[in-house]
Formats: C-alpha cells, sequence, structure tokens
C-alpha cells in the first residue's frame, strides 16, 4: 500500500554545476560509509575538444560503486498498465530515488517559456498536497531542490512519451545505496591522482580502464586552465563561449579539495592539513570572484572584467599547483611510514 506520503533523504552537495553528480553526492552524503569513496574520487578532471572548439571542463566521469542502478524503460511502465503516479510512489517506496528524461516546458521550477529534454530526480511525493520533490539544476542552472504537482509531471512525462521533445533513452534509472559495499580510503591512490591532476596526465590506467587510455582529443588536469583562458579570450573577441558552467566546475573542484582536505587530516591522513585547508580557502575564493566577474560580464560586458578574471585565473593554476606538490610531499611521508 502506498504511503501517505514519504521523501528520501538527500544532502547538498559540494558539487553543483552537473546535476547528474549533484545527485550522486546528495544521495551518498546521507551514509557516511560512503566518504572514504567520495574523497578518493572527484580529483581529476578533463576537457574534449569536438570539430576544433572544446566543450566544457568536468570532473574525470567514472562509475559510482556504492550505487545500484535499475533502468525500466518507458514502453514498459506504459504495457504495465500503470500511471506514472503510482510507479513513481511506488519505486520510492522501496527506496528508488528515481531519475528520468521529461519536458522541462512544464515544470515550472525551470522557469522556461520553451521545450526541452531534461534529466529530472524525484525523491519524494505527498499524496495530501499532490506534489513531488524533485531535484535538478533549475532557474539559471542552480541545483537545488523543489516541488511540482503530479499534474506538471504527468504533464513534463507525457510530452516526451508522446515525442513533442526528443527523449534518446526513454528509462526511469531507479537509484539505491548498496547495503553490503565497503570501501577503504586509499591514500597511495589518491597521491597518484592528485599528480596526475598537475601533470595534465590520462588517469583511465589508475582508474582500471584500459580502454580509454587511448581517447582522442581529450585534455586532462591543469589544462583546463589553458581551456578556462581561451574561453575568457573568445568572450573577448566575441568567439564561441561554452557558458559559466566551466567556472562553477573551478569553484567546485576547490570546494571538494577543501573538504577532502579536512577529511583526511581529521583521518590521520595528513600532518599538516590546517596549512593545507588554510591555503586552499584562499583559492576557493579566488574561484568564486572570477566566476562573479563571468556573471558580471554578461550581465554588463566590458573587457577591464575579463582581464581581471584572466590575471586571477593565473595567480589560482600557480598557487594550487604550490600547495598540492606541498600536499602530494605530506600525504607520501605518511603512506611511506
Amino acid at each position: 500500500m502506498i504511503k501517505s506520503a514519504n521523501v528520501l533523504p538527500l544532502k547538498y552537495p559540494p558539487i553543483t554545476c552537473y546535476e547528474e553528480q549533484a545527485n550522486i553526492l546528495s544521495i551518498l552524503l546521507n551514509d557516511e560509509r560512503t566518504l572514504p569513496w567520495i574523497y578518493s574520487n572527484y580529483i581529476h578532471s578533463e576537457v574534449y575538444e569536438h570539430q576544433g572548439q572544446e566543450t566544457k571542463v568536468h570532473f574525470y566521469k567514472i562509475p559510482c560503486d556504492w550505487l545500484k542502478i535499475d533502468s525500466v524503460p518507458f514502453s514498459l511502465v506504459e504495457k504495465m498498465g500503470t500511471t506514472l503516479d503510482d510507479f513513481l510512489m511506488k519505486a520510492i517506496d522501496l527506496g528508488y530515488y528515481v531519475r528520468f528524461t521529461i519536458d522541462a516546458f512544464h515544470i515550472p521550477s525551470y522557469e522556461v517559456d520553451f521545450h526541452y529534454p531534461h534529466h529530472i530526480m524525484v525523491h519524494g511525493y505527498d499524496q495530501s498536497k499532490k506534489k513531488y520533490h524533485i531535484a535538478d539544476n533549475f532557474k539559471l542552472g542552480k541545483y537545488s531542490y523543489e516541488e511540482c504537482t503530479f499534474q506538471d509531471m504527468n504533464n513534463a512525462y507525457l510530452s516526451g512519451v508522446q515525442e513533442k521533445v526528443v527523449i534518446k533513452n526513454p528509462v526511469f534509472n531507479l537509484i539505491s545505496l548498496k547495503k553490503d559495499f565497503k570501501y577503504q580510503f586509499d591514500i597511495e591512490f589518491v597521491s597518484n591522482a592528485l599528480e596526475a591532476y598537475i601533470t595534465s596526465a590520462n588517469i583511465s590506467l589508475l582508474h582500471m580502464r584500459q580502454n580509454e587510455q587511448h581517447k582522442k582529443n581529450w585534455q586532462y588536469g591543469f589544462a583546463q586552465y589553458r581551456f578556462l583562458q581561451n574561453q575568457i579570450d573568445n568572450l573577448m573577441n566575441n568567439e564561441y563561449f561554452s557558458g559559466i558552467r566551466s567556472f562553477q566546475f573551478l569553484f567546485d573542484h576547490n570546494s571538494m579539495m577543501l573538504d577532502r582536505i579536512a577529511y583526511m587530516g581529521n583521518s590521520g591522513f595528513l600532518k599538516d592539513s590546517e596549512t593545507h585547508y588554510k591555503d586552499y580557502t584562499v583559492i576557493n575564493k579566488k574561484c568564486m570572484t572570477i566566476r562573479s566577474f563571468i556573471i558580471k560580464y554578461a550581465l554588463s560586458p566590458n573587457n577591464k572584467t575579463l582581464v581581471k578574471a584572466k590575471s586571477l585565473l593565473s595567480q589560482i593554476e600557480e598557487s594550487e599547483r604550490k600547495i598540492l606538490q606541498s600536499l602530494i610531499k605530506d600525504l607520501r611521508l605518511q603512506i611511506s611510514r
């Protein structure tokens, strides 16, 4: 029997530039057992170049070992004769977070006046209010937890089913946390991953993903700084600009590093965690300033703003390299003991 209301827990994540990673962390951070895995990952970055144009910078993508994901095609739910509401509520009652593609036009939180497909995650419902609890990058691309009515969700879903928008992969992804999985923090892996990050190395072999070691047109780690400098140049010259998210990524990456340093210090993996944390806090504030510069330029174009952003970006790159070299040295001293 379906409950009157049920909301699965989410905890606001340090990474919000891309909804898929934000959703994963929102789920994981509710369980302290996942912290060793979280802080052993989300280190490396990558940028893909397509037809001479580089796309957005993002974290190196790896499957989350803590999550179990079952896919149910839209067509199967339709043939079972169940309604969308029954399916979503029963899935949530079984402990599943449900991620699928809808037409964003019908969900008020997006605040858009055009039709386009986008993933959304449903993590709760309230039958008395006839509302769902949802998570995504909504208004202005900001990740948040919102609500929508049953009717809005049905309209958004049916718009995809009826092909008013093109949905490439019409499935419900049922996401749940594995109960018996275990993972120990891997200090040696983290040290090597940080080294690969500052040397712009392909990290695929560290992740035992040999099939990706020969990927073409990909750049890694600190190559992100050249990409971001190029993005600012493109803005100055009114050329291709991939958007604000890559600059949000820079802030998110540094926020994750701060959390990782705090975790490693509290867990005894770092000797001088307070110094590393203090140094990274300075960088993090500068990353926030750069993001503000890009937003300011979008509202009131002035190349002087971009010149300041470029200068600050160079400072961040130089500072982060020095801090990470010291951090890696600290980690390797702990490994050798």
